[in-house]
């Protein structure tokens, strides 16, 4: 399996289809998102491959748009994702890898990536943490910090 892309690095920028076939910009998300990158292994019994995350995270989308994130979620087989149709967008991006190039970049899956505002990758971890645990670490963020000094004035 190829590492993954490390901490303080940036995530490629690319191009891709969305499972219903719209073209999608990672580029267009960069300064405006707080992005997840979720890449999702073909093989469910591939160590954490995200799907259980997904489920706690579609129940959480309005924290999740509160704290201005985009899920984008790139699988080589999309319809492995059976909550694909009942993800609401957004906050979450389903993205079709069918040759694997993007998995490939993404240093294989499964995988997970904060994207801060700021474009540096915030953490890479091969198991996706806990949904408290990602808000804790967004809410320490100086940028977030900033945005809710602003919202409470």
């Amino acid at each position: 399996m190829a590492d993954l892309l490390r901490e303080g690095k940036r995530i490629p920028v690319f191009t891709a289809k969305t499972v219903k076939g719209a073209p999608f910009s990672y580029q267009s998300l960069l300064r405006k998102k707080r992005i997840v990158v979720l890449a999702l292994a073909k093989n469910p019994g591939t160590g954490d491959n995200g799907r259980a995350w997904l489920k706690t995270a579609r129940d959480a989308a309005d924290e999740l748009r509160k704290r201005d994130m985009e899920i984008v979620i790139i699988a080589e087989n999309p319809a492995q994702i059976a909550e694909t149709a009942e993800l609401p967008a957004p906050p979450f991006v389903v993205l079709h890898d069918e040759n694997r190039s993007l998995l490939d970049k993404m240093g294989g899956a499964p995988a997970f990536y904060l994207v801060g505002k700021d474009t540096g990758i915030k953490q890479a971890t091969r198991a996706c943490p806990t949904l408290s645990a990602l808000f804790r670490q967004i809410d320490a963020m100086p940028m977030r910090r900033q945005e809710m000094r602003e919202r409470e004035s």
